[in-house]
């Protein structure tokens, strides 16, 4: 039988070998593949990546740079003598957004690739901006906050190709609770639609305008059928901002309107099927029906929000015989898309920024000695550097495996791995594993120079990846040598060179953040910075991480996955410097509890891939019975279907049928208590209203009844405005 090693090597042909390729690291290669399956060819396998802000100052100032996430900051550059208009250019975490530029006397946010002047504090195209407290107006400026940048086409490309995607069944499940933000046009929709007739009505997104948003502090209020009925709800129109020409816009900055006193208090929500209630803060005005509409998802794309309708239209509910105001719906939310983004005060205290850490990262290797692991705890170290300074500083962490690895910056010898960590010289193989388990070993750090534009994010142009790090692995049994070797000694001429991996190729070394945070961690009021536990010895990366395999099949929507450790398959780095829980400062506790600096979380399950349509475990159909809990304040909507074929009537809620062939339900419910109540049977917008109690009871809805709802958007309507209660159906 053909030894695996072999049968790789053979099946993976010459041109691996042409490109470099050496055995062991084809061996790796099909290793790697046979572990993870095919992954996404556009992973690098490195998670910093360059960044920039463009600095404007008429006097000579230094200039920090900082990231800024949950009240944390990290600092990222650090120029000298910048004066004039200058582009600073820094490493920072994959999808960072938010940043933060200061001269020692102010501290401006800002975001990546944005711009910040010093001489009046204020920029356009994604930065620090004096803008209009009251938006639609856009007739008061008062306060500063920092504006998106403009909507790319790249962007617009990428975002409607997501949002073009089928998702039957996806309800938005996202609330805002920003009190401000900025509202911008990405795309208006390019798909044709029919009537109820039959005849071609033309782009559905002609027919959508008039861009509204719940504020309980809003004038508008929708509350009839005839207007799309969404309750007492409060809204407020976003004026100039429709899906053609849009009239809303800053300067260079087109397509954007600002949003200000938002209170998404009471924000109305329909009870879509068990686990999905749909959140319905936006609405567009649909001039085929004449009413307010709703279908909307929400999705985070690198890092930003975006909202996309679906075009749907139905009139004949309110005029049943005008088949010309319906049109069915095709669940692709592309119809019109738009960006939010939170509106964060640009200007913050510099006293926060004392406390920011220099940017760190960890690298992490195989020594490809054969047998592969996929732990990457052979050479594991600590790489820091603030832009702008020649220094890189390398701190040695752990060496998890036996042969002889010796660290190069280029063709300079850094040192042995673990003769760094404390081991005298040994032959190649036989070194002890270091800083696997128990408490770590602590070394010395040690410096290289650089040139100003180095940067550990891969260089495309120079066909570099992670600064231009590698590790020399001496064969099993080399006699022992010293700390460091000259590049081009004769010993290396069969040593295995793990380099960096290219963009598309099984990984040797990956690099990740050196530590993350986060805040109310183990408790309120406490945050914990905790550094990145490599895995232990013989423990595959992806028992120690199980996000890890995620994070191979897509590079751009799993990035995190080093902030999730299986904590029994990692080693403990609590005895590293910044592992302890520290007391948040009240600056820290304020900007986590403001709801305008949240991240919005974005119900995968129920927005990408439209939820589960079936009812949990236990609302099933028992005997003809179902049984659920109406939840105070939510409507509950019942789809009645008409069979033809035989007169009878089926029951849905959500997709899920409940009665079948019916010509009339029974309705039981319990759980009233001293506090009273109401519950209502009826149909949509209360029309007709078959049942209402403040005690436990039982009502039938007739054939009669039934008939009626066929001429009230065909649903019924459950809801209760009290303590919840228990519904049985029959």
């Amino acid at each position: 039988m053909m030894p695996l090693a072999v049968a790789a090597m053979i099946l993976a042909g010459c041109s691996d070998y042409d490109n470099g390729f050496t055995e062991k690291q084809i061996q790796f290669h099909s290793d790697f593949n046979h572990e993870f399956g095919s992954f996404d060819k556009t992973q690098d396998w490195n998670l910093a990546e360059r960044s920039n802000v463009t600095v404007t100052t008429s006097e000579m100032k230094d200039i920090n740079v900082y990231t800024e996430k949950d009240g944390t900051y990290v600092q990222v550059g650090a120029f000298k003598n910048v004066m004039g208009t200058r582009k600073l250019e820094f490493d920072v975490i994959e999808q960072t957004k938010k940043l933060v530029v200061s001269d020692g006397d102010v501290a401006l946010r800002a975001v990546v690739g944005g711009t910040v002047n010093f001489d009046d504090m204020t920029s356009v195209k994604g930065e620090v901006l004096e803008t209009r407290t009251h938006d639609v107006n856009r007739n008061e400026w008062e306060t500063r906050y920092v504006i998106p940048a403009n909507v790319t086409p790249e962007e617009e490309a990428k975002v409607v190709a997501e949002f073009r995607k089928v998702r039957e069944g996806a309800y938005n499940t996202v609330k805002i609770d920003w009190t401000r933000m900025f509202v911008q046009h990405v795309h208006k929709g390019e798909g044709a639609y029919v009537d109820g007739n039959g005849a071609s009505i033309g782009l559905g997104s002609d027919h959508m305008n008039h861009l509204q948003i719940y504020n309980k502090k809003g004038n508008n209020v929708f509350n009839t059928p005839a207007m799309g009925g969404f309750g007492n709800s409060h809204w407020e129109h976003v004026n100039d901002f429709n899906t053609g020409k849009q009239n809303a816009s800053y300067e260079e900055i087109m397509g954007m309107t600002f949003l200000y006193n938002l209170d998404p208090t009471d924000c109305p929500t329909v009870h879509v099927r068990d686990g999905v209630d749909w959140v319905q803060q936006f609405l567009y005005h649909n001039s085929t029906d004449s009413k307010y509409h709703a279908e909307y998802i929400m999705l985070e794309i690198d890092g930003n929000y975006y909202l996309g309708f679906d075009f749907y239209a139905h009139g004949t509910d309110i005029y049943s015989a005008n088949k010309n105001m319906d049109v069915e719906r095709d669940w692709m939310f592309d119809d019109w898309i738009i960006k939010v983004s939170n509106a964060e005060n640009s200007i913050i205290p510099v006293k926060r920024l004392e406390t920011a850490q220099p940017a760190a990262w960890i690298l992490a290797g195989e020594d490809l000695g054969g047998g592969f692991d996929i732990d990457y705890n052979d050479v594991v170290v600590k790489v820091e550097r603030v832009a702008g300074e020649n220094k890189v500083k390398v701190t040695p962490l752990a060496a998890g495996g036996t042969l002889a690895s010796y660290l190069f910056f280029n063709t300079t010898c850094i040192g042995e791995i673990h003769q760094m960590l404390g081991a005298s010289p040994a032959r190649s193989g036989g070194y002890s594993p270091i800083n696997l388990k128990g408490s770590l070993r602590k070394a010395e750090p040690k410096y290289v120079t650089v040139e100003s534009d180095w940067s550990l994010s891969e260089d495309i142009s120079k066909d570099d990846n992670m600064g231009g790090f590698t590790i020399r692995v001496l064969p099993a049994g080399t006699e022992a040598k010293g700390p460091a070797l000259d590049y081009n000694n004769t010993i290396f001429n069969d040593a295995t060179d793990v380099n960096s991996p290219r963009r598309g190729e099984a990984p040797f070394i990956i690099c990740v953040p050196y530590s993350y945070t986060l805040a109310n961690v183990p408790q309120e009021g406490k945050k914990t910075t905790t550094v990145w536990g490599w895995p232990g010895e013989g423990i595959h990366i992806s028992d120690a991480y199980t996000e890890f395999e995620k994070w191979t099949q897509d590079v751009a929507n799993n990035q995190n996955w080093y902030a999730y450790p299986n904590k029994q398959y990692i080693v403990s780095t609590a005895g590293l410097a910044g592992s302890q829980p520290v007391d948040m400062t009240e600056d820290e506790i304020e900007y986590v509890n403001d709801p305008n600096n949240q991240e919005l979380n974005i119900s995968e399950e129920n927005t990408i891939n439209g939820g589960d349509t079936e009812t949990d475990e236990g609302d099933d159909v028992n005997d003809g019975e179902t049984t659920m809990t109406i939840q105070n304040s939510n409507n509950y909507f019942f789809d009645i279907v008409y069979n033809e074929s035989d007169g009878t009537y089926n029951i849905l809620y959500g997709s899920k049928e409940i009665k079948s062939h019916v010509t009339s339900v029974t309705m039981q419910w319990s759980g009233y208590d001293a506090n009273g109540g109401n519950l209502h049977i009826c149909s949509p917008w209360r029309t007709f209203d078959y049942a209402s109690g403040n005690a436990n009871g039982q009502a039938i809805v007739t054939k009669a009844n039934l008939e009626e709802l066929m001429t009230q958007e065909k649903k019924l309507l459950v809801t209760c405005d009290n303590n919840p209660l228990t519904l049985t159906i029959k």
